[in-house]
């Protein structure tokens, strides 16, 4: 109901869908229901977070951590070729 909080929404759905790269959930679709509630539809992943192999298996070797630093940096230089910003990185 809040508007705002729709048309954020409804912005960073429409640019997550740009992003091509493997290391983002891909967006399948996105709308608005008839009852006016927006919807995002991703890809469903399968696999743990980070947090919860760091909790697992404790801090990740130099390689491991490395690889995944160079991934997520990969992600955020595609989204940052096309104009969008993050504002919530974990």
């Amino acid at each position: 109901q809040d508007r705002s909080a729709v048309d954020r929404f409804t912005r960073e759905a429409r640019a997550a869908v740009r992003l091509v790269t493997e290391h983002v959930g891909r967006v399948l679709d996105l709308g608005t229901l008839p009852s006016g509630t927006p919807f995002l539809v991703m890809e469903l992943l399968v696999g743990e977070t980070v947090e919860h192999r760091l909790q697992r298996e404790g801090p990740f070797p130099r390689d491991v951590a490395l690889q995944v630093m160079a991934d997520t940096l990969d992600a955020l230089t595609e989204a940052h070729a096309l104009g969008i910003i993050h504002r919530d990185l974990k």
